[in-house]
């Protein structure tokens, strides 16, 4: 099914299928719209979930035209709000960070909380895990538009130990960030939201010049930015607003997006019509069946719907395996590369592809699978370095060179399958320290002592 510019003359909601054109036809109606007048470049506004998706639509769109596009907004929620901001509400002093320095910044405010601020979760206040657990709600927070402030009286009436530490690191971390001057990714969309609701003449120029609204991914829409939308394209407007997504494809929710915004708030908040996109251009029949066999026993709930695949080569089979834990799993995808590999030469490791849902979280037991198996890899994605097992051994190996005396930074740097030390023999270097009431810093330091004293040639002290 193809959409037409000149039937659009309100809200509409498209739902497509994987493979099923959604950016194609997005760039269609991008397309219609300059070529027959209904609105120039600079009048159309283009948002979607990742950097990769705005180049990529932003590079279809100019091979289509092949006109002057200095002017046009194709690009992230993110970056649209930065935009907004510099020009409209500029602060040369404002200091962007990335999830590193955010890291940072809560590690330092983790350091300096008062000690019963913490309650019962003072034991992890120097955790790396810990701190990035709180960035991670600290996010969510922001995504649902929830105040620091909000979220302590709420604390206090719901008289949670828990959320009352949760809410007085949100506090202090953002306390922080406003005395720096830093904004994190989630502040660009709550600046852009107060900056509009602030200063009506930008609202209501921005709502004048934009006539066609294009939202691709929209399943992976967060509360926070469907505010921002609705600040730009009031409903009662009748908007010329297209969102395009698939709730199937929503796999973001611990990052705060909430499919439901496709399924249920944009139809309860706009109303407008429904087009469905069910022609799969990308999978095999064999593939869209299975896939839909499993979200219908995964998800009982969920409308069953009819993909239709217009690809009739033949299909690799679809096969599926169950193992006992991630390293199982991780060690049959990293022999099934092998095995494929040697019955077929011509395959190259770039034609292999594992798919998961966080790097961060699952991505250690693949990672070392493969380099068990002699098997090279590249972490791919945004952020990709920081998420790399090597990376994040050697920063932690640093870290402990820099605070020597941590035990908390020794025994992370440890942990790492890539230290050489395995997790047995770790777990009794704790339980002995636990026992002696020592550092493990102290514990291990000994130990190496009487290795050396035992043979000074297979175990030399290091320094």
């Amino acid at each position: 099914m193809t959409l037409d510019i000149h039937d659009i003359d309100g809200p509409l909601r498209v739902l497509a299928g994987p493979g099923t054109g959604k950016t194609h036809a997005l760039v269609d109606l991008y397309e219609q719209a300059v070529r027959e007048g209904v609105a120039e470049r600079g009048q159309i506004l283009v948002l979607t979930f990742s950097n990769g998706a705005a180049e990529e639509i932003a590079r279809r769109i100019d091979e289509r035209l092949k006109d002057d596009y200095g002017a046009a907004w194709i690009s992230t929620f993110h970056s649209f709000c930065s935009r907004l901001l510099r020009e409209n509400s500029p602060d040369p002093e404002r200091l962007l960070l990335d999830g590193f320095q955010e890291s940072m910044v809560m590690r330092r405010v983790l350091e300096e909380m008062e000690l019963d601020a913490l309650g019962g979760l003072v034991g992890v206040r120097g955790s790396d895990a810990f701190a990035r657990d709180l960035l991670t709600f600290v996010a969510l927070m922001k995504q649902n538009l929830v105040h620091p402030s909000a979220l302590l009286l709420a604390a206090e009436a719901s008289a949670g130990d828990r959320l009352r530490v949760l809410a007085a690191a949100y506090q202090a971390y953002q306390e922080r960030m406003q005395r720096g001057r830093m904004v994190d990714f989630r502040d660009l969309i709550i600046g852009a939201i107060e900056v509009l609701q602030s200063n009506p003449t930008l609202r209501n120029r921005l709502r004048a010049h934009f006539k066609l609204i294009l939202v691709d991914e929209f399943q992976d829409v967060d509360p926070a930015q469907f505010e921002l939308l609705q600040l730009l394209a009031p409903p009662e407007f009748r908007p010329r607003l297209v969102v395009v997504g698939d709730p199937d494809q929503s796999i973001y929710g611990f990052r705060g997006t909430v499919p439901r915004l496709l399924r249920d708030d944009f139809p309860a908040v706009y109303g407008g019509a429904t087009r469905r996109l069910e022609e799969c251009r990308r999978c095999s029949q064999q593939a869209l069946d299975a896939g839909e066999r499993l979200l219908a026993a995964t998800q009982p709930s969920r409308e069953a719907r009819s993909l239709r695949s217009v690809d009739h080569s033949r299909a690799p089979a679809v096969v599926l395996a169950r193992e006992g834990d991630a390293v199982d799993e991780a060690f049959f995808c990293a022999r099934e590369i092998k095995r494929l590999r040697g019955e077929w030469p011509e395959l190259r490791l770039s034609d292999f592809a594992i798919v998961m849902r966080s790097t961060t979280a699952l991505g250690g037991p693949f990672e070392e699978a493969l380099r068990a198996m002699g098997l090279p890899y590249e972490v791919r994605g945004s952020g990709a370095i920081a998420r790399n097992e090597v990376v994040r051994f050697l920063v932690g190996y640093l870290e402990s060179l820099r605070r020597p005396d941590d035990p908390e930074a020794f025994e992370g740097a440890l942990s790492s399958s890539l230290g050489g030390v395995g997790a047995r023999t770790l777990s009794r270097l704790r339980a002995h320290a636990r026992e002696e009431s020592r550092p493990l810093t102290r514990v291990v330091r000994r130990l190496m002592y009487v290795l050396n004293a035992r043979d000074r040639v297979r175990y030399p002290l290091p320094w």
